[in-house]
């Protein structure tokens, strides 16, 4: 049977066959009466005995040869366990052979029990070291430890079953044949024998490699075999002959398997890869073609070291062909990344052969630069790693381009304190902490006193330099650890964490708080011009009134606590300005409110009081009307409409936002079936909001899917729209999520984009359709120049990344031409229509004219 030229598929069904025909044998040997019964008890199976232990012998030494001189690095580490466990089992099979009964005096007298003893032994350490093979185990010792350990192990063998036989178990009886201790002991080899061949069997069906299935094969004889020699009589018995004879066999096929990876594969995988090189001239031209490309690219061999790299690669990094060459990829390391980092990129690259992601590395010059880097590794036929592909992309502009964008995002242009976003994600994290640690902390809100008075006196000028001024005062005058926030106009927010449980937290804040009072008390000075070149200088006094709030262990949200402060602050104006004051409870009436509110919502949805309004979408200039979204209202009875910033928010924070999602999703559901009745309203699509809650539920693909086929609606005229903030937890979850009913024709839109989390590095793994520029923006973008920028940002991007961009709030003609002029032709805002109940929108459709040819004709 040679491994070499039989496919796997062959060898496999060989195996079974064999497998099958060796239990068959052993069944029918079974059966067979004594030899000696046939020949009349003149038959001697000494001689034969001796000659199938000698082939035994020999057959194993040979694999303790071979597995000492493999060639295959890969399958060393069990060949150096075949040294020592083929070592021991040659020893215990001949001192078997020599003192088996009749054979001459060895050290002490030959006898059954003996011979059973190196017998049972041999088996033992044979099984084992199989299993050894089987399970994979990695033991980095030398080859030298295990002979040593070998023939230690082999020298303490034989002093046991020369001189201490008698403390061991009886195996034979003279005349009643083996006892059942050692038919036990055959069953157990057996077992054993049987587990080790399904173990092999299952590396080679893992693995592709036809040793397995030989050594599979050689153990599960081996352990059939074990069965014969639970029932002979006397030595002479057919069982005991059969069972020596699937000894050989094993043996014989454990031969095949090791000479195949010890000698026999490595001198075919040469052949093999001197033909593959002559073979592939051609492939390789065309890969030196591609390698050539416009991204960097490094070839290395197993070891790191650098082979080959292309011009690109030089370009980016400014080493040389020369430079590189020879050297280890380490000279790309720039510094910032852990020995913990490289180690699970080497785990990854080892487990799944790919690595990709984002590292910074140094170019020759010293520059450090932020490189999107993948690594993939290169096996040969035989599955061993040869080389590594290195592929990188310098992304420092469009790092660049993300912190700018961060920056205008999360922090205020004037003082470069962090703004109300980046303040709020911060309160939004202490609040979580200090409800899971033992912690405390506070927010101040300050509002400077008289503020207007120098803007109106002095110019906005001298009142933005105040502002600045301010902004570095309050810096100054807290821990590294606190936050100073810029809301707008003279509003800042101090926010102070990690306040130690039982501690005086009121006396602490009220330190701290005094503390910034004192600093910003002093006057301010500023350098103006006197005329003619003179310059003089003017002290200007300002005070601040402070309103504090404190936190921690509660359920307040963020906007309470800011509420809170807030109210503080106005009570510290009305206490005569210059002063602290700490929030009272009684001036939280909203609680009450709030609890009554929770209430009411929770019996509008019993009662379905609730109803989706819509507001148009429209494309190409307002010339066509492409859908609408689907935004929710609520008509309360005794108060009217009441606005969805009041009772939205509260939804979310007590899940209730969880089965009115489910129903907004469903009644859009089946509006969208509706129209598609219809021709005049069959193209249009909707949209709707989903929340995070809501997403994050486990099977919110599955409802949204059932939704779907419930009404009938065209999955394709459905598009969700999904925050960023959802996007700052699980985001692998979303993805799959947003995968899964992409495939069934549901479409994407982020919505309020540019206000939250606005990263690059996911934007590009999220199967999304279209971008929505937050009314944030538009509101203010003609007039403010962040905003503008922001705006202009988002559709370039947007543009790049092959999205749909649609800026909502779009209130006026010109904020339209300023969008339509950069890129953004989708709109959605009261310029076109408010939002409005089914039966008006319904009415607008009918009665739709488009807003361009309006304005030409008016």
């Amino acid at each position: 049977m040679s491994i070499a030229s039989t496919s796997a598929h062959t060898l496999r069904l060989r195996v079974l066959i064999f497998g099958v025909l060796g239990v068959l044998l052993l069944i029918a040997t079974m059966a067979l009466p004594p030899l000696t019964y046939l020949t009349g008890g003149k038959t001697s199976m000494l001689a034969i005995h001796l000659l199938m232990e000698m082939f035994a012998i020999i057959i194993a030494m040979l694999v303790v040869t071979l597995s000492w001189h493999t060639f295959d690095m890969a399958e060393a580490r069990y060949s150096k366990i075949l040294i020592c466990g083929f070592l021991i089992v040659g020893t215990c099979d001949l001192l078997h052979a020599l003192t088996y009964a009749g054979m001459p005096a060895f050290l002490e007298h030959s006898s059954t029990p003996r011979a059973i003893f190196f017998w049972l032994m041999g088996r033992t350490f044979e099984v084992l070291t199989m299993a050894v093979v089987a399970m994979g185990w990695k033991i980095p010792l030398p080859r030298l430890f295990w002979l040593c350990t070998g023939m230690l192990t082999s020298g303490v063998l034989i002093f046991m079953g020369s001189y201490h036989i008698d403390v061991l178990p009886v195996t034979f009886i003279e005349g009643q044949g083996v006892t059942q201790f050692k038919a036990n002991f055959e069953y157990l080899l057996c077992a054993m024998n049987i587990l080790v061949a399904f173990l092999l069997w299952q590396r080679g069906e893992k693995n592709r490699q036809s040793r397995y299935y030989l050594l599979a094969l050689s153990s599960f004889l081996m352990g059939v075999g074990e069965i014969a020699f639970t029932a002979y009589v006397t030595p002479s018995d057919f069982q005991n002959i059969f069972g020596h004879t699937y000894k050989l066999v094993a043996y014989t096929l454990l031969y095949m398997a090791t000479f195949a990876t010890s000698i026999r594969a490595p001198f075919e995988a040469l052949q093999k890869s001197e033909d593959k090189l002559r073979e592939n001239e051609t492939q390789l031209r065309i890969a030196a073609i591609a390698f050539e490309s416009q991204q960097g690219m490094m070839i290395t061999d197993k070891n790191g070291i650098i082979l080959r790299v292309n011009q690109a690669f030089t370009n980016n990094t400014g080493y040389a062909p020369e430079d590189a060459i020879g050297r280890t990829a380490k000279i790309l390391q720039s510094g910032r990344h852990t020995d913990t980092f490289y180690a699970e990129m080497e785990a990854c690259i080892e487990s799944t052969g790919r690595w990709q992601g984002e590292v910074w590395d140094k170019r020759k010059n010293g520059e450090i630069y932020p490189n999107w880097l993948t690594i993939s590794a290169v096996s040969g036929d035989d599955g061993v790693v040869t080389h590594y592909v290195n592929i990188d992309i310098d992304i420092s502009a469009r790092k660049a381009a993300e912190d700018q964008l961060h920056q205008l995002a999360f922090f205020d242009p004037l003082t470069q304190l962090p703004n109300r976003r980046l303040l709020l994600e911060r309160l939004g994290h202490a609040l979580s902490s200090s409800g899971r640690h033992p912690h405390g902390g506070a927010v101040m809100f300050l509002d400077l006193d008289n503020f207007k008075t120098l803007n109106d006196t002095m110019g906005h000028d001298v009142g933005d330099c105040l502002l600045i001024k301010v902004a570095e005062r309050l810096k100054t005058s807290v821990r590294q650890s606190d936050t100073v926030a810029r809301l707008g106009g003279d509003e800042f927010v101090v926010m102070l964490e990690n306040f130690e449980a039982g501690s005086d937290t009121v006396n602490q804040v009220k330190i701290a708080a005094e503390k910034l009072r004192a600093a910003l008390d002093h006057p301010f000075q500023f350098v103006m011009n006197a005329g003619s070149d003179q310059q003089k200088t003017i002290d200007f006094h300002s005070t601040v009134s402070i309103g504090v709030s404190l936190f921690g262990g509660h359920q307040e949200s963020v906007d309470e606590i800011l509420k809170q402060a807030d109210l503080a602050m106005y009570q510290a104006k009305d206490a005569g300005r210059n002063t602290i004051r700490f929030f009272d409870p009684k001036m939280q009436l909203a609680v009450t409110a709030r609890v009554a509110m929770e209430s009411a919502i929770r019996d509008a949805i019993h009662k379905t009081q609730f109803e989706l309004h819509y507001q148009p979408q429209l494309s190409e200039d307002g010339q066509h009307l492409t859908g609408a979204e689907a935004l929710l209202r609520w008509p309360y009875p005794s108060r009217g409409m009441i606005p969805p910033s009041e009772f939205i928010p509260l939804s979310e924070e007590t899940g209730l936002i969880l089965p009115l999602g489910h129903w907004v999703l469903k009644t859009a559901c089946q509006q969208l079936a509706t129209w598609a009745q219809h021709p005049a309203t069959a193209h249009l699509t909707m949209a709707v909001n989903v929340s995070a809650l809501q997403f994050h539920q486990t099977n919110f693909v599955e409802n949204l899917l059932s939704l779907i086929a419930d009404s009938g609606a065209n999955p394709h005229k459905l598009k969700l729209e999904l925050t960023e903030s959802m996007l700052v937890n699980n985001v692998k979850d979303i993805i799959e999520k947003m995968h899964a009913l992409k495939n069934k024709g549901v479409g994407f839109s982020l919505d309020d984009f540019g206000t939250g989390y606005s990263s690059l590095s996911y934007l590009k793994r999220l199967p999304l359709d279209q971008l929505k520029i937050d009314q944030a923006f538009v509101r203010d973008m003609l007039i403010d120049q962040n905003d503008a920028a922001i705006a202009k940002m988002i559709i370039a991007l947007a543009d790049t990344l092959g999205l749909v961009v649609i800026a909502e709030g779009v209130e006026t003609e010109n904020q339209r031409q300023f969008l339509s002029h950069n890129g953004c032709h989708d709109y959605q805002g009261y310029l076109f229509g408010k939002p409005m109940g089914i039966k008006a929108f319904e009415d607008y459709v009918k009665n739709y004219q488009p807003v361009l040819a309006v304005a030409e004709t008016s």
